[in-house]
């Protein structure tokens, strides 16, 4: 994932999702850089008390991955749901 793509997600993600639906998320960034080497990960949590993404969110996630054109899978840690952006 590129800067611009990660920076992207995460202004999609903090600023427009949250008044399009009715869940918060918390996200988990990790961002590495060192001269020409850059990686990211965005990692997203769902705030729903059950831990799991509802069908609306989870079509969000992947939209968003179609439009900045990066890998996203969903992956549960410790029972709960988790969206990992690459």
């Amino acid at each position: 994932m590129t800067k611009k793509q990660f920076r992207g997600l995460i202004d999609n993600l903090a600023n427009v999702c949250n008044f399009n639906t009715t869940n918060s998320y918390s996200l988990s960034l990790e961002e590495t850089q060192f001269e020409e080497y850059y990686h990211a990960n965005l990692l997203v949590f769902t705030m729903n008390p059950r831990g799991v993404f509802c069908s609306s969110d989870v079509a969000l996630l992947l939209s968003l991955a179609t439009a900045w054109n990066v890998q996203v899978y969903f992956e549960t840690i410790n029972g709960v749901t988790v969206a990992k952006y690459l």
